[in-house]
């Protein structure tokens, strides 16, 4: 987490020192997570409910064209499995600690940009983490795979506007390491999870 808010300051200062128009907005989100993995035969449909906060920046470098930033931090409250011996669903209240990250980074185009509203998509490379807390096990999980976030700004002011979107994602590769008392154990290889957080927030344009 410590390296992903790195990035996100890094790039936040280098845009810093261009001219052109920049956003930055504070956001809530709900975070949707669907995952199919396949192991020895058996599949199995997970899906994730969440409760989350971030910040998300865009540097315009002129009318159309920029860098857009996202970075989230989530609480999963309900997590859902599937597979042919039926249906479990938890929640957080079973982990000691349960939380993660998505990080969004890649070119944003405005499709509609005036002085009462912005239009923009935003493609590009998407990593989330997920760590699970339990007095017999700790899991960490980094995915990574592409994303493309929309964004609906509403200007209240010249510096003030309402940010309101949705981001997707779809990630293809996992990397997780798993510890239980006395062993631990990684994992890697290619997943299928689907990520959709709608968001809204309120945001500065400077």
């Amino acid at each position: 987490m410590k390296k992903v808010l790195f990035i996100f300051c890094l790039l936040f200062v280098i845009a810093g020192l261009y001219a052109g128009d920049k956003y930055l907005s504070i956001n809530g989100s709900l975070p949707v997570t669907w995952e199919r993995t396949s192991e020895n035969g058996v599949t199995a449909k997970s899906n994730v409910l969440s409760m989350g906060f971030g910040f998300s920046f865009a540097q315009y470098f002129g009318e159309k064209w920029g860098l857009d930033v996202g970075f989230d931090v989530f609480f999963p409250q309900k997590l859902t499995l599937t597979t042919t011996e039926g249906t479990v669903s938890v929640g957080r209240d079973v982990y000691d600690s349960l939380w993660g990250i998505m990080f969004d980074l890649g070119p944003t185009f405005a499709v509609i940009r005036n002085d009462k509203m912005l239009f923009a998509l935003n493609p590009g490379f998407h990593y989330m983490m997920l760590a699970s807390f339990t007095s017999y096990m700790n899991s960490v999980g980094y995915m990574f795979g592409v994303g493309l976030s929309t964004e609906f700004d509403f200007k209240f002011t010249d510096l003030v506007y309402l940010r309101t979107g949705v981001d997707l994602a779809y990630d293809f590769y996992n990397y997780s390491v798993v510890s239980v008392p006395g062993k631990t154990g990684t994992n890697s290889g290619f997943t299928s999870d689907f990520s959709l957080v709608p968001k809204i927030g309120i945001g500065f344009n400077f």
